[in-house]
């Protein structure tokens, strides 16, 4: 499976999973820690093994990342230092929806799939765009003709 179809297949996964989870969750003291926890662990099983099976090659971390090991970000293989990220990029301006500016989405780092409501995200509702960050920043863009693909994290 191809990168770009493997992301939006996670996001599918996220999509159908989360309602269920959120309930499975709702009372947990820690449910934002819950669910980062999950979300990592399904990145590391679903897509790290999709594109790495084998190797000691690892992805960024998904969002918050999760908390289950101490010292490290990632749910399973702790010891492992990210060797590659998720890149977008989209031929056609974007607009940025917190603050309503067109940008040009190219080699920007894919944090996670949100969802946009009441001019915030979250990941209540069907997660529809992704969180964006290239260097300190932070965008919001739909994930309508956004292409994924993974780069080699350099140095």
């Amino acid at each position: 499976m191809k990168t770009n179809e493997l992301i939006y297949s996670f996001r599918d996964y996220l999509n159908s999973s989360l309602p269920l989870v959120t309930r499975m969750l709702a009372d947990t003291e820690e449910y934002d820690e819950a669910l980062s926890d999950w979300m990592q662990s399904s990145w590391e099983m679903l897509v790290e093994t999709a594109l790495f099976y084998g190797s000691k090659k690892s992805l960024v971390i998904y969002g918050d990342g999760a908390d289950v090991c101490k010292g490290s970000s990632r749910a399973t293989f702790p010891e492992l230092t990210a060797t590659h990220r998720v890149v977008c990029r989209c031929e056609l301006m974007k607009e940025d929806l917190v603050s309503q500016v067109e940008i040009e989405v190219s080699d920007f780092e894919f944090e996670q799939f949100v969802s946009w409501s009441d001019g915030k995200y979250s990941f209540d509702g069907f997660l529809d765009s992704i969180l964006l960050s290239k260097g300190n920043q932070y965008f919001v863009v739909s994930t309508d003709n956004v292409v994924f693909d993974v780069a080699e994290l350099l140095g």
